[in-house]
């Protein structure tokens, strides 16, 4: 029990202090596990949160890349606009 509760606690630690960039490469974002994803790669991106529930989980972006999923955290508000124009983009594209 012990082990779950610090397994929480760091997994919580990285979601708080995780970075988010993106760039002309693709999205990245530091963390306790790191995620790359490069433009070419994603076949869609859609931005995803909680209704009434945004001051337990911020909004996300899920990108679909072959046969994966990989999500985002959006903390500030200039990330949700960024994430919010990916995703309209790759709605666009359907």
């Amino acid at each position: 029990l012990l082990g779950v509760i610090l397994l929480l606690l760091l997994s919580y630690r990285s979601f708080l202090h995780a970075t988010v960039t993106i760039d002309a490469e693709g999205i990245r974002q530091t963390g306790l596990l790191g995620k790359e994803v490069a433009w070419n790669e994603v076949r869609g991106a859609k931005l995803i949160g909680l209704p009434r529930a945004g001051w337990l989980s911020p909004p996300r972006l899920v990108v679909r890349t072959g046969v994966a999923f990989c999500t985002f955290n959006g903390g500030t508000q200039e990330l949700l606009t960024e994430f919010a124009r990916i995703s309209l983009a790759y709605e666009m594209k359907k």
